[in-house]
């Protein structure tokens, strides 16, 4: 009888004990940082699709987060972010300071890319990853150095 009492309670033991901290949620929803939003937009250069590089949103001045959403731009200037180690695209809701790195393989494309754009300081683009954006509210125009 005694050894049935032990046998039964390692079994139930067994059975529960590799369960305690699993966790299948991300690192990112573990933190409570909230479900991804989709975004994407096109990046153009003077009005021309930007034809490949990184976008990259920060956080705004003064502000931290454990997390940098990006996204791949492609030939025709098109991007879509992911947020590391999501299965889900997009980015956490929240404002973000955007800078793009410009990738094309044309070389006076990539060049006449003014650096502001580079910068997390200087970056003219500020934007609100939101519910319901409206169609074109990730766009990202930039013009050409001069």
């Amino acid at each position: 009888m005694r050894f049935a009492r032990g046998f039964c309670l390692m079994v139930c033991c067994g059975g529960v004990l590799p369960l305690v901290g699993c966790d299948s949620r991300t690192k990112l929803q573990q933190m409570g940082v909230g479900p991804m939003i989709p975004v994407q937009g096109k990046v153009t250069l003077g009005g021309k699709p930007l034809g490949g590089g990184i976008v990259y949103l920060y956080p705004p001045e003064g502000e931290e987060r454990a997390y940098v959403p990006l996204g791949f731009i492609d030939p025709q200037g098109n991007y879509s972010v992911t947020t590391s180690g999501e299965k889900e695209k997009g980015a956490p809701a929240g404002k973000y300071k955007v800078t793009v790195e410009p990738g094309s393989g044309d070389k006076s494309m990539d060049l006449a890319v003014d650096p502001k754009y580079q910068s997390q300081k200087r970056t003219p683009f500020v934007f609100e990853v939101r519910e319901n954006a409206p169609a074109g509210a990730y766009d990202l125009k930039m013009e050409r150095k001069h």
